[in-house]
């Protein structure tokens, strides 16, 4: 039987708050995370040298009784909406959770201030050697200035790929593209992907007020039979905008893009139950000025 390493924050003596509970927690995932991890080899996320992908989410969490923070979501449920971060295992794996905040029903999808704080949380469940090689993924409601300010910090070393709403200037920049611009997008494994094109709409936008070196990417495709299509979605086609890091927007043929990989998870998600959806009813206490002790991970 392999022997079980002692790891910091696992002594008993730590202090019987909340929140010193929940850095002992952290500090022993992150502990057997990191073991896990190199027992996979490279089968682990970025164990074959690339980037770590870890993908930010809001998900609705249905509630069936008035439990604390528990109110009516923006799907006409009522429950939690948690902002939640997952390592993405690959086309053969799974999402593994690295954090988890718990936010009441009616919390916004493009709150940049949660996406920050979950973005911070699940960058410290990384092994360490990890936390510069990870490559940050959110769909439209993390396509906001603030939050790719946060990601573009110098100090951070973060690679991105952060959604784009459609807004009215973008829509009208997608009309200026001349036809012989689009270029075939290619998946993760290099293939070419079948009737979906990329064309890089930067020099179209005003990006004034946006992180310096910002790009926007757009991606169109031919939407799966039954799909309802939206007004953005010009000529039969589904339209998608993003931001990728810099360097990476200089291939045309990248298809980067949020919701690009199979365990990329968007917020018209069916309402799922996970493993922490029997949420305290009375549970939430104010450990610091504005924050919330309600953690599940």
């Amino acid at each position: 039987m392999p022997r079980i390493r002692w790891c910091p924050g696992w002594s008993a003596r730590s202090p019987g708050t909340c929140r010193g509970a929940l850095k002992a927690i952290r500090a022993a995932r992150v502990c057997a995370r990191e073991r896990a991890w190199a027992l996979a080899g490279d089968s682990a996320p970025g164990g074959d040298g690339g980037l770590v992908t870890v993908d930010l989410d809001a998900t609705i969490v249905i509630a069936h009784s008035e439990k604390e923070q528990a109110s009516p979501t923006w799907k006409k449920t009522f429950g939690f909406h948690p902002m939640t971060a997952w390592a993405d295992h690959g086309a053969d794996g799974n999402g593994e959770p690295l954090a988890l905040v718990l936010r009441p029903g009616n919390a916004g999808s493009n709150t940049a201030a949660d996406h920050i704080e979950t973005a911070r949380l699940a960058l410290a469940q990384l092994p360490r050697p990890l936390r510069r090689r990870v490559l940050v993924r959110a769909d439209s409601g993390g396509g906001t200035h603030e939050f790719l300010t946060w990601l573009t910090a110098r100090s951070r070393r973060l690679h991105y790929s952060v959604g784009m709403t459609i807004t009215e200037d973008i829509q009208a920049a997608i009309l200026k593209v001349p036809a012989a611009a689009w270029t075939p997008a290619y998946d993760g494994g290099g293939q070419a992907r079948d009737g979906a094109w990329v064309a890089d709409i930067t020099g179209l936008l005003d990006l004034a007020g946006w992180p310096a070196g910002m790009r926007i990417i757009i991606r169109k495709e031919r939407p799966h039979p039954g799909a309802q299509l939206r007004f953005t979605d010009l000529g039969g086609h589904r339209f998608t905008a993003f931001a990728p890091t810099p360097s990476a927007a200089s291939s045309p043929a990248s298809s980067s893009g949020t919701g690009s990989g199979p365990d990329a998870r968007t917020a018209s998600a069916t309402p799922r139950t996970p493993g922490c959806a029997t949420f305290p009813s009375r549970a939430t206490r104010k450990i610091r000025s504005g924050a919330r002790s309600s953690r599940c991970l």
